[in-house]
Order: C-alpha cells, then structure tokens, then sequence
C-alpha cells in the first residue's frame, strides 16, 4: 500500500491502522480506528 491517509510523516503507522481496518470489518472497530469514518 503506497501513500497515507492520515500521516504522511509516519508510514509504518499508517500501515498498522490500513492493517487494522483489513483485518477487522466490524464498522465499530474503524471507527475506533479511524474517528473521521462516517
């Protein structure tokens, strides 16, 4: 997975929270991740 969606400065974060969201389709558990979900 190339570029970021939340930090440019810091890929390996960007790779673990891409990685949590694969991981995991519950629709609750994104939005834990990744407030800004609608």
């Amino acid at each position: 997975m190339t570029g970021s969606i939340s930090t440019e400065e810091d890929p390996s974060v960007a790779m673990v929270t891409a990685d949590g969201v694969f991981v995991s389709p519950d629709p609750a558990r994104t939005r834990a991740l990744f407030p800004n979900t609608p």
